[in-house]
């Protein structure tokens, strides 16, 4: 879950959204909710290398 950090342990691909058994977050769409921890773990990363803005200017 991108809002509490739970992982589900088996989910299958036909389920396309979800409820959180934690959080109690409704209808999280499972593509989005992928995008949202790759997003979150790329700003984590991008923080622990340092860097203090996280846009890029256009060269």
């Amino acid at each position: 879950c991108h809002c509490c950090g739970h992982k589900m342990e088996v989910m299958p691909l036909s389920v396309r959204s979800w409820d959180c058994p934690s959080c109690g977050t409704m209808g999280i769409d499972r593509d989005l909710n992928a995008a949202f921890n790759i997003r979150d773990k790329g700003i984590l990363e991008l923080k622990a290398a340092g860097r203090s803005s996280l846009l890029m200017e256009a060269a």
